[in-house]
């Protein structure tokens, strides 16, 4: 038996073309609300083609597998699922893909390995920005842990000051991208589990 490396950049590469697919192609006018609410410097490497670090993408993308598996069984249930949502600011155009959407709520689902003790801000600001864009009152955060198989949810009213947040980031972002400049890092939680880590350095101001 001997190992195939070759094979193994092969299903690499996949993975990677699985998780930024949706982003790669997208015109500069064109933002994704997913874009917004973690850092611009990764998603603009995201767009330039950067290489992405092989098993941090394997593990992103098997959780959306999953996360899709689901969706599919609370399709009937009153809800509609995966359903693509925009909003227009200045000349961009905000993109937005709700996990489930009814009459009342947004309901966004996240496979996590452990489940937070309250939501992370990241998830409120996109569950948010998901209310406003469908024109409904409330948002769900559902956390469904893959370790311990628990699901814990948390219910919000939607809030105005989180979504002018987001619309400053996507104007912010477009900027950058029509200008082929690099935005500036933001240091913090995430880039313990960022995929462009070590093509970006911004991490290392944590340290400072």
């Amino acid at each position: 038996m001997r190992r195939d490396p070759d094979v193994d950049r092969l299903i690499y590469d996949a993975f990677a073309e699985a998780y930024v697919k949706r982003f790669a192609d997208e015109p500069p006018d064109r933002v994704h609300v997913t874009e917004c609410v973690d850092c611009l410097r990764k998603w603009y490497l995201y767009r330039n083609g950067v290489e992405l670090e092989p098993d941090k993408t394997v593990i992103l993308t098997m959780g959306q597998l999953v996360h899709r598996e689901v969706l599919e069984a609370l399709a009937g249930r009153g809800y509609d699922v995966e359903v693509e949502l925009t909003w227009r600011v200045n000349d961009v155009t905000v993109v937005g893909h709700a996990d489930a959407l009814n009459g009342c709520e947004v309901l966004e689902l996240k496979t996590v390995s452990r489940i937070p003790f309250q939501p992370w801000k990241h998830h409120l600001l996109q569950a948010n920005a998901y209310a406003f864009m469908a024109d409904v009152p409330e948002f769900v955060i559902a956390y469904v842990s893959k370790s311990s198989g628990r699901v814990r949810s948390y219910r919000y009213r939607r809030d105005e000051k989180a979504w002018s947040y987001i619309l400053g980031r996507a104007v912010e972002l477009s900027h950058y991208l029509r200008r082929r400049e690099m935005p500036p890092a933001e240091p913090g939680t995430l880039c313990k589990w960022c995929s462009v880590r070590g093509k970006c350095g911004g991490w290392r101001q944590l340290a400072l």
